[in-house]
């Protein structure tokens, strides 16, 4: 469930997305098309785009939508519709072919079909637009659709149903619906899709996402729509918030007419809160009581009036006024994966703690044969007290728990409206339970894995393992901090460290984008002030000034991603942010902070601070904010000159050299070589940073060598200076000391945690199951996740030098203690295969290059290479020496190497 599947385009060929793999469900922006090419050497010289008005045309190449025609050029990353504006729920055929630099000319690839969502009339352009396709209730796209509800208040999850006849064979039937806080859609009983936890939770009071139903195969002559809500993050958002939900079914028949079916008072809609779910929340579970079920509810002819309770009423207009609908396009939360029992442990009774041998994100599903009416009840932990019980204590309000009802006979549950991160679950008021009657289903976004690492050390292996689930476990509407107790925020300064290793591991393109949008909604249009978490919850306003994390992620997707046009959506708002910090500035120093580098080994945090003592007590917290806001202003500089903003990129600069100036003026100790306390977060943060004067930069390594040496090859950083250490080390010659702080095994490290059962990185250095700051101690926190992209980038030694991957550097740092590393990055561009192996007093590199991409190899002695068995000439510039290569597989073999050279 985590490893990625290398692309596989049937020999030579090109591989059509729109917004990352595939398309979504109803495409939310103006058109972009990228593709992968392979089976041809060099660099594309042309490319003709095509879309068709259906799959047959687009197959034959017959554009008779939109044809590009032949386009000289190398691009193959976000290329614009430049045909007509696609017109509202409409389904295109696209299809893409290349001509290289040798005159050979691809097949057409195969058919990505796009289907459009609600648009209004002219509210997309058709020449590459980078304004949304959003609406709002008042838009005749919606065909006089409102938000509906229940008028009752409760924690059940309501039911709704409608009956209506298809007058004529239909050709096609499409469902647009946002149920809040979510949803579960139903024609003629048919459960429409495999989506879960639908849809999105975003800033609701700007913006709420619909989802797209194909359902022309369930249409009969007689139908039913039938709708279930659940509670989710929407009733959180406010205290009179109610689960709602509007919908338009749009039938499109053979004659060439229309139907609609709306949601709206009066228009047959009717519901009632007497169903099965009868409580249901995020933190708190789901009661299911299947006595409650109402069989037929969703089908043609069930008779309302004959149910005993008789409790079917009207529906009421009610919902989020005034929010902008959106199509959901981030790839929805899904299954992904399902875990067996390692072990189940009877305790008497009914009562049995099965352990699925992994900490994770999801539920149980049960399958059971109990009489009517037992009480079967599911807790979720990841820890268990030494008696073998469940300990939820770190779960703080959390309750994580399912009740189910049984009907009786063979039935099976999973929890429709809330998920936990557990490792072990009790189950109760079932005897004797089987492990074949119970397994760990697994949710998350169903983003595709992107990135594989392995290398001769075992330890590293299990590191990158807990950091992948971390990451997985986190991936839900939002980059969540936890997924077990009462929070499962979006917080921005876990973010800023850890969004590089997520992009290495998972294709991010739609679910970063997603969560920019997010955070623009939160964002104060006034001050420019984002607040901690997003959507705002839990902490201030402003935030930290750490959180970089806005920025970082357009960052990322543009350099992996080629995504400029997120660049230029959220411009204003990332120079809004950044300059709301150059006004907290006092002498150059920005003069507040919450957290700064948060979480270090307990020796080293302030007792009773916030946090159960987690902020720091040796790196200064405006330290770390005055840093942030140094490489905010960079970021910036860097983003306005990619959008020809000269003035703009000048005063960013200008910006960016006040606060480095203000650092080493402030706390730079110019006799003892090192920043603040000299601690090695201080140090670090400020190598990392290239802020220190060249006169000085070898005293501050020194120190921050001597320093880990001091203890015992031992980290004193927190969260962010964590990310921040190992690439400092690798860049400044000590790459030998970052592996062993890396592969470290006593307290504090990640394979201390690997000793103590860990399979998810902790929030803590520290193992903690009880004890004054166990409220504080989440064992599935990806913040110490981070780590995992300095494998890629530093270990196997691949990164982005342009955007998109057009061209990239091959640059391993080999420490003495690793014989080989290998890995697999899919690019925008296609597949990066890396790997190099230390033998024979050689080193042996293999890198693959994907067409249309170069790479610049730079190899680990400065001696003779041989490229795939001839030798090859060396490039020296700056103390390296490489190799530069165009697409194609290669294995380097770099003579006489050693290690004394790496």
């Amino acid at each position: 469930m985590h490893t990625p599947v290398p692309d596989d385009a049937g020999g030579a060929g090109c591989i059509l997305s729109c917004y990352g793999a595939g398309a979504p469900d109803a495409l939310g922006e103006a058109p972009f098309f990228s593709w992968k090419t392979y089976g041809f050497a060099g660099k594309q010289k042309a490319y003709e785009l095509i879309a068709a008005s259906s799959a047959e045309n687009a197959a034959s190449g017959k554009g008779d939508v939109w044809d590009s025609g032949w386009v000289e050029s190398q691009e193959d990353q976000r290329i614009p519709w430049e045909g007509k504006a696609p017109e509202s729920n409409r389904d295109y055929y696209c299809a893409v072919r290349i001509r290289d630099g040798n005159g050979k000319t691809s097949a057409y690839s195969k058919a990505l079909k796009i289907s459009t969502g609600l648009i209004s009339t002219g509210s997309m352009g058709s020449t590459g637009s980078t304004s949304s396709i959003e609406s709002s209730t008042e838009d005749s796209c919606w065909g006089g659709a409102v938000w509906i509800s229940n008028a009752i208040m409760s924690d059940a999850g309501p039911l709704f149903r409608r009956e209506f006849k298809a007058s004529k064979p239909v050709k096609r039937g499409r469902l647009f619906i946002c149920g809040l806080g979510y949803y579960e859609a139903y024609i003629n009983e048919k459960k429409l899709g495999d989506n879960l936890l639908t849809p999105s939770w975003t800033v609701y009071s700007k913006r709420v996402c619909y989802v797209a139903h194909d359902v022309t195969s369930l249409i009969t002559n007689n139908n039913a729509l039938g709708v279930m809500l659940g509670n989710g993050w929407y009733t959180l958002s406010s205290p009179f918030a109610r689960p709602a939900f509007i919908a338009r079914l749009i039938l499109e028949y053979e004659d060439g007419s229309r139907d609609s079916v709306i949601t709206a008072p009066d228009s047959g809609w009717s519901t009632t809160i007497d169903g099965p779910v009868r409580k249901n929340s995020i933190y708190i579970g789901e009661i299911y009581n299947a006595l409650k079920e109402r069989p037929g509810w969703a089908a043609y002819g069930f008779d309302e009036k004959r149910e005993a309770s008789g409790d079917w009423i009207k529906v009421v207009e009610s919902g989020p006024q005034g929010s902008v609908l959106a199509p959901m396009t981030e790839e929805p939360i899904r299954v992904v994966g399902e875990l067996k029992p390692v072990s189940l442990n009877p305790l008497g009774g009914d009562l049995t703690i099965v352990d699925f041998g992994q900490n994770m994100a999801g539920a149980v599903r049960l399958r059971m044969n109990c009489p009517s009416g037992t009480r079967v009840k599911i807790r979720y932990a990841e820890l268990l007290r030494k008696n073998g019980t469940l300990n939820t204590e770190n779960l703080r309000r959390a309750q994580q728990e399912d009740v189910y009802y049984a009907k009786g006979g063979g039935e099976e549950y999973t929890p429709r409206f809330t998920y936990h991160g557990f490792r072990y679950a009790e189950v109760s008021g079932i005897k004797g339970l089987k492990s074949q009657d119970i397994a760990a289903v697994v949710l998350r976004n169903a983003v595709s894995p992107r990135g594989f690492f392995s290398c001769s050390n075992e330890l590293i292996n299990n590191i990158q393992r807990i950091c992948v689930w971390t990451e997985s476990n986190n991936l839900h509407s939002v980059p969540t901090d936890c997924p077990q107790r009462d929070e499962r925020m979006g917080w921005l300064n876990d973010l800023t460290v850890r969004a590089e290793e997520a992009v290495y591991n998972f294709d991010l393109s739609r679910f970063y984008r997603k969560f920019l949008a997010d955070i623009a909604d939160a964002q104060d249009p006034v001050t420019g002030t984002i607040p901690d978490t997003v959507p705002h919850i839990f902490g201030a306003r402003p935030a930290d000034a750490v959180c970089s994390s806005y920025l970082i992620l357009a960052w990322l997707l543009y350099m992996h991603y080629g995504d400029k046009d997120a660049l230029v959506k959220h411009y204003d708002g990332l120079a809004a942010w950044t300059r709301y910090l150059e006004s907290r500035l006092e002498d150059g120093i920005v003069n507040y902070s919450y957290y700064g580098d948060w979480a270090a080994a307990i020796d080293y945090t302030i007792k009773d601070a916030s946090g159960n003592g987690a902020a720091s007590a040796i790196t200064p917290g405006k330290l770390m904010s005055t840093g942030f806001l140094c490489m905010d202003a960079r970021i910036m500089t860097d983003i306005a000159r990619v959008l020809n903003r000269d003035s703009d990129a000048a005063a960013f600069k200008a910006l960016a050299e006040k606060t480095k100036e203000a650092l080493n003026r402030v706390y730079l100790n110019r006799e003892k070589g090192c920043y603040a306390s000299n601690s090695q977060g201080a140090n670090a943060f400020m190598l990392y940073l290239d802020i220190v004067p060249d006169e000085y930069r070898s005293m501050v390594v020194r120190n921050l060598v001597d320093d880990i040496k001091a203890h015992n090859v031992h980290l004193t950083t927190g969260n962010l200076c964590t990310r921040y250490i190992f690439d400092v080390l690798a860049r400044n010659g000590q790459i030998d000391l970052a592996f062993e702080l890396a592969a470290q095994t006593s307290y504090p490290s990640w394979g201390f945690m690997l000793a103590n059962g860990a399979t998810t990185t902790w929030e803590r250095w520290e193992y903690v199951d009880s004890g004054p700051i166990l409220a504080m101690a989440s064992h599935d926190h990806p913040m110490y996740s981070t780590i995992s992209g300095w494998f890629y980038s530093y270990l196997l030694g691949i990164r982005p030098t342009e955007p998109g991957f057009k061209s990239f550097i091959f640059k391993p740092h080999i420490p003495k203690a690793l014989s080989h590393a290998e890995g697999l990055l899919k690019s925008v561009k296609g597949d990066i295969k890396a790997g190099w192996k230390t033998e024979d007093g050689h080193c042996k590199m293999n890198i693959t290059v994907p067409f249309n991409s170069f790479c610049r190899a730079v190899l680990p002695f400065k001696g003779s290479a041989e490229v795939n068995g001839e030798s090859r000439g060396i490039t020296e510039q700056n103390g390296e020496a490489f190799i530069i290569l165009e697409s194609g597989s290669y294995e380097i073999l770099n003579k006489g190497f050693n290690n004394e050279n790496s």
